[in-house]
Order: C-alpha cells, then sequence, then structure tokens
C-alpha cells in the first residue's frame, strides 16, 4: 500500500505541478505545449463521458484560475494519476526510496518557489495595491467579495507585507534541508489561511491554493512520526531526515 501510495503520490505532484513550464526555454516550452495539448485532449474526453462539468468547456476565464476546463483537468489528473499506479506496479523495479526522494523535493521545490513568489510580490505592495479613488467612492454594497478582500488589504500596506514576509520566510526555510521541517509546518498555516480565504471570499485562485495545501499536507504526513513525538508525546525525536538523498553507490 506504501509503493503505491508513492507512486500515486509522484503521478499526482508532477501532473499539477508541471514541471516543464518551470523553465522558460525552448526544449521546454515545446515540450510543455505538447504535454498541454495531449492532456486537453484527455481531459476534454473524460469531461464529456466520465464528469459532464460542462457540455463546453471554457478554458480562458479572464485571469480566473477556477475555470470548468481547470477542474476537467484536476479531476483527470486524480484519475490518470491512480490508473497509472496501478498499472506501475505490474511493472515496478526501481528503487522505492529513490522515488519517494524526488517526489518530496519536487513537492518541496513547488511549494517553495511559489511561496518565495507571492511573498515579494507582497513585500513590494504589488499583488494587492491601495485602492483607487474610484474604489473608495464605490458603494460597500456594491463591492464583490474578491474587491472587498482585495481592498482591505490593499489598505493596510504593513498587513500586506507581514503576510508576505510569512510567505517568504516559508520559502526560504524549504531552501534548507535542516529547516524544511519548520517551513511546511508553518506554510501549511499561510496557505490554509490563503485557501480559505480563496473560497469564503470567492477568489479565483481556489484550486491553485488547494494545492499548496496539499503539497503541505503530504509533506506533514511523510514526516508524520516527527511531529507526534514532539507536538503529542513530548519524545525526542529519532527520524532521521527523509531529504537526504539516496544512492546505492
Amino acid at each position: 500500500m506504501q509503493k503505491f501510495f508513492t507512486r500515486f503520490a509522484l503521478c499526482y505532484f508532477v501532473g499539477t505541478t508541471a514541471p516543464w513550464f518551470w523553465f522558460e526555454l525552448p526544449p521546454f516550452t515545446y515540450l510543455g505545449s505538447a504535454v498541454s495539448w495531449t492532456f486537453e485532449q484527455i481531459a476534454t474526453f473524460c469531461n464529456t463521458h466520465i464528469w459532464h462539468i460542462k457540455s463546453v468547456l471554457n478554458r480562458d476565464g479572464g485571469g480566473s484560475g477556477d475555470t470548468s476546463y481547470a477542474w476537467a483537468e484536476y479531476f483527470t489528473i486524480v484519475l490518470c494519476s491512480f490508473l497509472i499506479a496501478v498499472v506501475w506496479g505490474f511493472f515496478e523495479k526501481s528503487s522505492h526510496e529513490n522515488r519517494m526522494y524526488w517526489t518530496r523535493t519536487l513537492v518541496r521545490y513547488f511549494i517553495a518557489f511559489n511561496a518565495l513568489s507571492y511573498g515579494i510580490i507582497k513585500i513590494f505592495g504589488l499583488q494587492m495595491p491601495e485602492p483607487s479613488l474610484s474604489r473608495y467612492a464605490t458603494y460597500f454594497g456594491d463591492l464583490l467579495p474578491m474587491r472587498l478582500a482585495w481592498s482591505f488589504i490593499g489598505v493596510s500596506y504593513p498587513y500586506e507585507f507581514f503576510t508576505g514576509f510569512i510567505e517568504l520566510v516559508v520559502g526560504l526555510l524549504l531552501l534548507w534541508r535542516r529547516t524544511i521541517s519548520l517551513g511546511v509546518f508553518i506554510g501549511l498555516g499561510v496557505f490554509l489561511h490563503v485557501f480559505m480565504m480563496n473560497v469564503c471570499y470567492d477568489i479565483p485562485v481556489k484550486l491553485f491554493s488547494f494545492q499548496l495545501v496539499i503539497g503541505c499536507l503530504y509533506l506533514i504526513y511523510l514526516e508524520r512520526h516527527k511531529f507526534l513525538s514532539f507536538f503529542f508525546y513530548q519524545k525526542a525525536n529519532t527520524v532521521e531526515s527523509i531529504y537526504q538523498p539516496y544512492f546505492k553507490s
């Protein structure tokens, strides 16, 4: 069961993080375009025969990350990850430890990259800028929930700086192996708050923030014995770091 979970986690996080889009270089852009087109056909087929989210999927949401296509794609990634993990089990010959290490590394840098990105733009007040005069003149009841949240944060730069600083700290902690556990623990609180804010104020980044929460939960689950020993059993931590690479030779 543990090996199946590891196979599923690797497929799932590769699909949701799309590492081929991390590098804006010709080989990766060509690969990303090919993978994106192929998976679009699969997601559309699955939506037509399984999900039925909408008869025609909307891919361009005007900046929204919660389009009907995005949800169909996400459900398809989960399904494909499960099927690949099952089939992979019949032909598995690779090292279980190495696969777990690379999955942890992928998730760790995915969270770190986004924590640093969002943290930096918040520190400079670029994500939620100060509301314009027209925004101040708008009736309170005329504001959409997202605009209300954006204005609430943007009107106080020190608060936006604080939230960005915490995200920046999370990203930096995830870059060093000795501080990964602390970074993930703080990151779960940070991104769970972001996710709940996106849900409660109808901010169209729900799916993406949900991926960050899932990534933090996955890394915490892998170190569950360490956290349980420290927070609940009051025992000294004797668990070795799971972020040390494993080589046979």
